[in-house]
């Protein structure tokens, strides 16, 4: 069976639990051809002139997929792993696309495993899926998930972390392929994403912000800014944020007021995608790198 999966939200997030699940209940996960302006203007079609540019990403892909897919993956995740929460407009991304090609849509807490077990037997009846294996299949995915490393750049002269969401960080298109312009620059790009939950949750508590992040987002973003800057790992930080995203609004003043060591530059993402004022400030930008390090 064949599957349509957006790749937006939590696929990138989640991407080594969904496709080891998928190859163990046997599943092939189709994807869109590559992300491109038909998509961004079929989401823009389908959502209010209000939502950012990754509901619009995520919508135009859903729609393109039910085109060609008996069934669209759009999961429901409520909390996660840590009991966190996402984005609003993650979670109620099932009801703007509602649809009865829709699979893997209903409310799930996938810090509770017994209920993760239950919600994703449902989702395999729903599809006419065998279940037996379940159970193997969901420990098979935990463990991919867990034992997946991800590599930074090695070699360069500079280094910037890019706060952003990691599905605008990895769509090259709406980010307007900011990586390689970072290279052709001579500048890497170092995530930290090996830097542990703990780490962040200790470095997080003694901001003594008025009360713990609400989203799971703003947690993890704003510690690694925040550790990568005070370890010297990097030369600057760069706020990737969707014009419209109420998490990257607080996000971007939260980075400023904790990160003051090293240059901060802020940049905003639409539809509109102006190539010249976006090549230009990066520039201006890789300048300033150069000039505070040395």
């Amino acid at each position: 069976m064949i599957i349509g999966m957006p790749k937006g939200y939590v696929y990138y997030r989640y991407r080594p639990f969904i496709t080891a699940f998928a190859e163990e209940i046997g599943v092939e996960l189709k994807y869109v051809d590559e992300i491109n302006q038909d998509i961004i203007d079929r989401g823009s079609r389908l959502c209010a002139d209000e939502a950012c540019l990754p509901v619009k990403v995520m919508r135009g892909q859903i729609d393109k997929l039910s085109e060609e897919c008996r069934y669209v993956c759009v999961p429901r995740i409520m909390k996660t792993e840590f009991g966190e929460t996402l984005c609003p407009k993650i979670c109620g991304m099932p009801d703007m696309a509602a649809s009865d090609k829709l699979v893997f849509n209903e409310a799930v807490c996938i810090n509770d495993r017994k209920q993760l077990h239950k919600y994703l037997k449902r989702q395999l009846k729903k599809m006419k899926i065998k279940r037996r294996g379940l159970a193997k299949a969901i420990d098979k995915a935990s463990k991919a998930q867990r034992e997946y490393r991800y590599s930074d750049d090695e070699g360069y002269e500079y280094n910037v972390f890019i706060a952003a969401h990691e599905y605008n960080l990895n769509n090259t298109y709406s980010n307007m392929n900011l990586a390689d312009r970072l290279h052709r620059m001579g500048i890497g790009v170092i995530q930290g994403r090996d830097i542990s939950r703990y780490e962040k949750i200790t470095r997080i508590e003694k901001l003594h912000l008025i009360k713990r992040p609400y989203w799971d987002a703003l947690t993890d973003i704003l510690a690694r800014a925040v550790i990568l800057s005070e370890q010297k790992t990097v030369d600057a930080v760069i706020c990737m944020s969707s014009f419209n995203c109420g998490i990257d609004s607080i996000l971007t003043a939260l980075i400023y007021k904790y990160v003051t060591d090293i240059p901060v530059f802020n940049l905003k993402i639409d539809e509109h995608r102006a190539d010249a004022g976006f090549e230009t400030r990066l520039e201006a930008f890789g300048d300033i790198v150069r000039e505070a390090a040395i």
